[in-house]
């Protein structure tokens, strides 16, 4: 393997991880904010906002009621979104970082890194879809969800390769039995 390329892989893997981190702290501390100080908050979005959506991490929602003012619901639901995407990225790269710091592809903890990657991507857009839903049923509003199908897409690949991996390492076995 190109170790050049492992390295920058790993790097930008811890780097992103770091991003990601630092970006789920901000959302709980958005969401924190938003129950303590809800009418500063409100006041202070309302007067940034144009159309009346916020997105965050590709999860968008209309967080302006009727009225013109900030639905406050809407908004931590958004702020939950973006808790829970950016900790499944930080955990994707964190489990791409391990991968590329071991010595071989095929151990089961590779083979389980390599599921979980899978199960993560899956996940963001499921969990988004069911955001938009609880939006949509206590908000009273239309709600129009959109999930970026890429992105299951990738997590069955990572799910389809976590099976290869997992043959990989039957067959190291069978080797190291032969031994």
């Amino acid at each position: 393997m190109n170790k050049s390329l492992m390295k920058v892989t790993t790097v930008l893997a811890k780097v992103f991880e770091i991003l990601l981190w630092i970006g789920d702290a901000s959302m709980i501390i958005c969401l924190i904010g938003s129950a303590a100080y809800g009418r500063a908050i409100s006041s202070f979005i309302q007067t940034g906002i144009d159309d009346g959506t916020i997105t965050i991490s590709g999860f968008n929602a209309q967080i302006l009621s009727q009225d013109g003012s900030i639905n406050m619901f809407v908004l931590r639901i958004v702020f939950i979104a973006g808790i829970v995407t950016f900790g499944f990225g930080a955990m994707i790269c964190r489990n791409i970082y391990q991968i590329f710091k071991s010595e071989t592809p095929f151990t089961k903890d590779t083979v389980r890194l390599v599921r979980e990657i899978g199960i993560f991507a899956i996940s963001v857009p499921a969990v988004q879809i069911i955001l938009s839903i609880i939006i949509g049923i206590a908000s009273h509003n239309k709600v129009e969800v959109s999930v970026d199908m890429v992105t299951v897409f990738m997590g069955l690949v990572v799910l389809s390769m976590s099976q290869i991996f997992q043959y990989g390492v039957n067959l190291q076995d069978d080797v190291d039995g032969l031994l």
